[in-house]
């Protein structure tokens, strides 16, 4: 069978410690934000975890929530971690700490200079995971407007 679609021709990947708050909810809007910019089909975006306790776990469900009132999907997601082939396929890989960019350096060192942190200024991306609802939105709105920037950026970089 011959796919109907041309492959994606970059591939995103986005990453946080356990792939259920910050990692999932970079993937749903950088997805959505190439989406509105007529990209999707060209860029692939998915999103993994340097330390996932549960496989196959659904994000959890503050982000999902504040995504859906957003207005942005994000059905079909579960934590997977990261792995050879995944960085290999990865043309850029957008870290939520420095942590987790010496991790994979150390673990796919050649795949080491393809790891940067999402937010531009060097700054980590705190972990909302222990924190109530209101920490987790203000993560997720700090998470798209770097994720809306670098759609934007994508597109004058690959249209």
């Amino acid at each position: 069978m011959i796919w109907p679609f041309s492959r994606p021709e970059i591939t995103v990947l986005m990453v946080c410690t356990a792939n259920v708050c910050r990692s999932p909810a970079a993937e749903a809007l950088l997805k959505h934000h190439l989406k509105a910019l007529g990209m999707s089909r060209s860029i692939a975006v998915k999103s993994v975890g340097t330390d996932v306790g549960a496989p196959g776990r659904r994000p959890d469900p503050r982000v999902l929530s504040i995504l859906d009132e957003m207005g942005v999907k994000s059905s079909g997601m579960r934590a997977k971690a990261a792995s050879q082939a995944l960085m290999d396929e990865a043309s850029v890989v957008w870290v939520m700490e420095s942590t987790h960019r010496q991790v994979l350096c150390e673990r796919f060192a050649d795949s080491a200079d393809r790891v940067e942190l999402l937010d531009p200024r060097g700054l980590d991306i705190p972990d909302p995971y222990f924190g109530n609802k209101a920490g987790v939105r203000m993560t997720v709105e700090q998470i798209d407007g770097l994720t809306r920037a670098h759609a934007q950026t994508l597109l004058e970089q690959f249209a």
